[in-house]
């Protein structure tokens, strides 16, 4: 019997993490002079699936929330900038914004469980590449791709995220800064990271996972608080800026992640300014974020098992994110605080858990009881994650507000006369929120994805 590959009659343009192939693998039988797809033949319950819809979905949330989140922020601080009138807000909603799109200061963890979704949000779309990650190697597999064309593309990508990410931290600068903190920049290390380790039987990578947790903590705890040489000082800290405990280990500008960070990138010419080494943010910080994208190819690997039913597999999903949720409140309160700008182990632990309770809830629309139609703009906008969030790094909001400058006239006469300050903000979210489904809507129309 010999082998043969024929051209698909679906979009060979489709995203990274498609399930169905541009070239579809033909058996051919030399002697019956018959052709049968090795497609044709199930491998996995989700095998005759063309796209895995909640992964679509679940990115296409977080994407929606960066958009929301990005046109909320620069319109706000537009209306609160000085010389415009105080705003006055009695909407829950409001308040509810203004705390959900600020990152944390530094601790991450407001009371038992309260997180910021704009905290949230890397981490989230850390589990979301991991996942894609792991269909993208599946695929490649199934097609025959050799290990050095399936290692060289990987770390193709890798490298393309990375500089793409010290591309925008350099913007509007004099030069070339040399930092690792950019979420692509962070993405693209990670990646790299997870391909190389993610590998053996479940339990073995479960171990790798734990001890990198454990080795963050052993080393940052036991380095005690910190104090950087003048070398690399760089910035005057006030007391203001310090959390509570400022003999912390794990305390902002006084932890040995920051330190080394800085030790390391003082080698590279062109080192930014302060602005840049104010939020704390680390190039250590790839680690646990190869745990976040561990912890989505084992997400991935479960959902295409054959082993227990789709229902149960979301069930499980959710009751594991549960768990660690749980655990991670535990380890902030009595190991180590929960700081999403350093990826702790507690942080981890709840970013996980929250990754795992919103991807079993869009599996649980998509592939037990099939209602994914209803969410069909939000998928288009996961399939083209990446064109949309850099969409949403200007492009969406003055489109956003293009629309409303338009149609402001209408929408007055609509309000009964002059709109308010929250109004106003609501609506030219909403009319970002809509480029960007727009934008995504035209992208997919013509069969136009980004593949790295």
């Amino acid at each position: 019997m010999t082998e043969t590959y024929r051209l698909s009659e679906e979009n060979p343009m489709g995203d990274v993490d498609d399930d169905a192939p541009a070239l579809r693998r033909v058996s051919y039988d030399q002697t019956t002079r018959k052709s049968i797809k090795e497609s044709a033949i199930p491998a996995t319950t989700y095998e005759d699936l063309r796209r895995f819809d909640a992964l679509d979905l679940y990115r296409g949330l977080l994407l929606l929330a960066i958009v929301a989140g990005t046109s909320f922020l620069f319109n706000f601080q537009l209306l609160t900038s000085p010389g415009n009138p105080p705003i006055y807000s009695t909407g829950d909603w409001f308040s509810r914004m203004v705390f959900n799109s600020q990152s944390s200061d530094w601790l991450s963890l407001y009371g038992l469980h309260v997180i910021t979704v704009r905290d949230f949000l890397l981490s989230g779309f850390l589990f979301a590449a991991g996942m894609s990650l792991f269909f993208w190697k599946r695929r490649r597999a199934r097609l025959l791709w050799r290990k050095r064309e399936i290692a060289g593309r990987i770390l193709f990508r890798a490298v393309l995220l990375v500089m793409l990410g010290i591309f925008l931290q350099s913007m509007n600068a004099e030069s070339t800064r040399w930092v690792f903190i950019d979420p692509l920049t962070l993405i693209g290390l990670a990646t790299l990271m997870t391909f190389l380790i993610a590998r053996g039987p479940v339990w073995w990578q479960a171990v790798i996972m734990i001890a990198i947790l454990i080795g963050q903590f052993v080393w940052i705890e036991l380095s005690g608080p910190v104090t950087y040489p003048a070398e690399v000082q760089g910035i005057v800290i006030s007391e203001t800026e310090q959390t509570t405990n400022k003999k912390s280990a794990w305390a902002k500008h006084y932890n040995v992640a920051e330190l080394y960070d800085r030790t390391f990138l003082s080698n590279f010419p062109g080192q930014p300014d302060a602005a840049y080494r104010e939020s704390g943010r680390t190039t250590f910080n790839v680690l646990p974020a190869t745990v976040l994208m561990m912890l989505g190819m084992l997400t991935g690997q479960w959902f295409l098992s054959r082993k227990k039913s789709r229902l149960f597999k979301v069930l499980l999903c959710g009751v594991i994110g549960a768990v660690l949720v749980l655990a991670g409140i535990g380890v902030d309160m009595w190991i180590c605080p929960a700081i999403e700008r350093l990826l702790s182990p507690s942080w981890v632990l709840l970013a996980g858990g929250y990754s795992l309770l919103l991807f079993s809830g869009c599996a649980f629309f998509c592939e037990v009881i099939h209602a994914s139609s209803l969410f069909a703009p939000l998928r288009i906008l996961g399939r083209n994650s990446l064109l949309i969030y850099l969409a949403s790094l200007g492009f969406t909001t003055w489109f956003g507000n293009e629309l409303f400058k338009h149609t402001q006239p209408y929408l007055s006469a609509l309000a009964g006369g002059e709109m308010s300050a929250e109004l106003t903000l609501l609506i030219q979210m909403l009319l970002a929120c809509l480029a960007a489904i727009l934008l995504g809507w035209f992208l997919n129309r013509h069969r136009f994805y980004v593949r790295a």
